[in-house]
Parts: C-alpha cells; structure tokens; sequence
C-alpha cells in the first residue's frame, strides 16, 4: 500500500506538511492575495487580470436562473463582475479570503471547505469556475473529482491554470534587468504557494476521464501564454 505523504513540495523547492496545509495557505494568502493583482498599480497587470476575468465570464454565460459556484473564491472579485443569478456561492479554505468577500458581496453565500470535502449536494450547481486554484490544492485529482460530483450533468465548469513554465521563462527576463527589478521589486522568482506546476498538456491530461472539453483559450493573450482557460462538460 502506497504511504500518504507526510509533506509536499512546492514549485519553489519548499517544503509543507500536509497536516499543517490550512494555516500554511493562510500564510500565503496574506502575503500573496488576489487583490494585490486585480488593484496593481501597474496597467499591464490590472490588464491581465481583466482579461481573465472576462474569458470566465464568458465561458460560463451566467443566466438569472443559474445556481453559480465559485470553487477557491478568493477574496469575492469574481461575483462583483458575474451577473446576479438565483444563487451565488463562494468556497474557499482562507477565513481571511472569505472575510473580505462577506463584505465585498454580502447577498451571496460563503462557505469555508477544503475543495476536496465540499459540503453540497450532487448536482447543485449549473455553472462553476475554479480559477487559479488548482495548483495550490494538496490534490488536484480530489478536487476535479468533488466538481464533477457537484456539477449538474449539462453544467459548465471552467477552470483556468498559469502556465508555470511560460511565467517563469518571463520572470527570468524581466528580473534580469535593473528594470524589471524597480517596476516588479516583489515578483518573487518562483511561486511558493504553488504546489503543481501546471502546464495546459498537464491539465487536459487530468480532465479527460470526468470532463469533455468545448472551448479552450490561452490567457490573456495569444501572443503572452502566461495561463491557459477551458470550459468544459461534465461526462
């Protein structure tokens, strides 16, 4: 019988234990939380921000009538952007995160839940996003698997990645230069909150046995592959 593992490795090369995996995200959530992209004071990176945001939008063609999950919610940006519908829901782990999103969207519902045990029914949403979440879970597989199970069988899920190497090709120019230094002095080398470095072979790979893919995109531009977006169905 194969050991469960006592700890994992980030992208970065540190290490976590996996008992102590919720108050190491809240560690990283304080330090690199959503909002700090989505209000950068740099236009490149409010531009990309906003560009994936609108393929989400987009992708999930919100209805009034819909039931809305927005699995590793975040901070709530999100559903300040998405069309009202009959239900609203952000999951997240951070009480952090979901402190801000109670106040930035009260009318909606917030559930703190690990991603891999989320506490609804079988079939209860008819749109679900999974933004920028799945390299950070201790196991991407699990939580795949509690989205196939939630969603209804003619649901839209769509999930988007950062293509990791892409980024960090594009880390290592930009840093090089005592430019790239005085604009982005934060940008940390390599993302230490990122347990999986994802690639789009990576996660088509990991959909295929519980969802059809209908529509792919590489964020936020063609011409800049930094991530990658898919809507897909679930089988």
């Amino acid at each position: 019988m194969q050991k469960t593992p006592t700890e994992v490795r980030t992208v970065a090369g540190t290490y976590v234990a996996v008992q102590e995996f919720d108050s190491w995200n809240e560690r990283m959530f304080l330090s690199y939380g959503n909002d700090r992209l989505y209000f950068h004071k740099n236009l490149l990176v409010r531009r990309i921000q906003a560009k994936r945001i609108s393929t989400i939008l987009n992708f999930l063609d919100v209805q009034p009538a819909d039931h809305l999950l927005d699995a590793g919610s975040g901070e709530g940006y999100l559903f300040t952007k998405a069309r009202t519908c009959a239900r609203m829901v952000g999951a997240d782990i951070s009480p952090s995160a979901l402190n801000i999103a109670t106040t930035r969207n009260p009318g909606a519902e917030w559930i703190r839940c690990n991603l891999q045990y989320m506490p609804f029914a079988d079939h209860s949403f008819d749109k679900i996003c999974c933004s920028e979440v799945i390299e950070h879970v201790l196991d991407p597989t699990a939580v795949l698997r509690e989205l196939h199970r939630v969603i209804k069988p003619d649901g839209r899920l769509v999930i988007t990645i950062p293509n990791e190497r892409n980024m960090n090709r594009l880390k290592d120019v930009v840093l090089q230069s005592a430019w790239g230094r005085y604009v982005f002095p934060k940008i940390p080398t390599r993302t230490e909150w990122h347990l999986t470095e994802y690639s789009p072979a990576l996660l088509l790979n990991q959909l295929e046995t519980l969802f059809g893919v209908q529509r792919t995109k590489t964020l936020p531009w063609s011409w800049l592959p930094l991530g990658y977006g898919v809507l897909c169905r679930p089988k």
